[in-house]
């Protein structure tokens, strides 16, 4: 029977979340998972998030909504999606956030700080040791905030994004 259960947790997701509600400078916003059928706003929206440019196509949109290690989700306010995140098990010790943003007439009220404090209690809840991203090192505003959560620096990495923009990878211990 054991072994047969961590057979099992191999072929579970490592994560979930049921639709929560939160109030934010009161507002209503739901936070659920994201569907296939949320792609073309997605996609809209992280056009919006950063600048024009498309750091990821449709096809790894479509990879990360469909992937079994990873957790992909949205934010709503009116059935209208103003937020994106995804977080995805790298192994037994450590989970990644692939991507995050906020539409920017929603940013600067708290909601990205929200949806990471999910990700920090998933990652807790796993038994997870950390959690590493990367970012623009020109988004000194994200950067300013994921320290201020007590992520830090552990390398520079050149030419990360496809406009040629170097990155930081970040990480974050967790504790019980």
């Amino acid at each position: 029977m054991v072994m047969f259960n961590e057979f099992k947790k191999i072929f579970q997701r490592p994560f979930k979340l049921a639709e929560q509600q939160m109030i934010i400078a009161d507002n209503q916003y739901q936070i659920r998972t994201a569907k296939l059928m949320d792609l073309a706003r997605l996609y809209e929206l992280q056009r919006a998030v950063f600048a024009g440019e498309e750091p990821w196509t449709k096809q790894t949109y479509i990879a990360e909504l469909t992937n079994r290690r990873s957790l992909y989700l949205v934010v709503e306010i009116h059935d209208e999606i103003v937020g994106f995140a995804g977080i995805s098990k790298r192994n037994r010790h450590e989970v990644h956030i692939t991507n995050i943003g906020i539409d920017p007439d929603f940013q600067h009220q708290g909601l990205g700080c929200f949806v990471l404090d999910k990700f920090f209690k998933m990652a807790r809840d796993g038994d997870y040791q950390k959690i590493t991203l990367e970012v623009d090192i020109n988004n000194q505003h994200a950067i300013d905030l994921y320290k201020a959560l007590d992520f830090y620096e552990v390398k520079l990495e050149r030419n990360y994004y496809d406009n040629g923009n170097d990155a930081l990878t970040l990480c974050k211990q967790i504790n019980k």
